[in-house]
């Protein structure tokens, strides 16, 4: 039962980690393109941002809620919790991750004349 515990911890750290970078580069987009002049895709990336920090809170305060109450906890509610809280949170990160993409693709494509 030791590997059950450490997958749990791998997954709990992973959160931290996911949030840093996908943030990371959307405030990197915000600022290259806040650079460029681009303020309608600027704040489409400073919006990206606020969901990011968002997300963080909410599953956040999910897990602790999840930890102090008062009920048993088992391998299953345990799956169930890292299940409704990381499959979303994993799907708008990736989907945030590719708006950093094609954001970033703005900033180099060349100027239109």
């Amino acid at each position: 039962m030791l590997l059950y515990p450490i997958i749990i911890w791998l997954f709990l750290l992973s959160i931290p980690i996911v949030t840093l970078v996908v943030g990371g580069r959307l405030i990197w987009c915000t600022f290259q393109l806040g650079r460029m002049s681009y303020y309608k895709w600027a704040s489409v990336s400073a919006l990206g941002v606020l969901v990011v920090g968002g997300l963080l809170v909410l599953v956040t305060f999910l897990w602790f809620e999840y930890g102090v109450a008062p009920s048993a906890k088992d391998f299953w509610t345990d799956l169930r919790m890292d299940l409704l809280t990381g499959i979303p949170f994993y799907a708008v990160f990736f989907a945030l991750w590719r708006l950093g993409a094609y954001l970033q693709s703005v900033v180099t494509r060349p100027l239109e004349q």
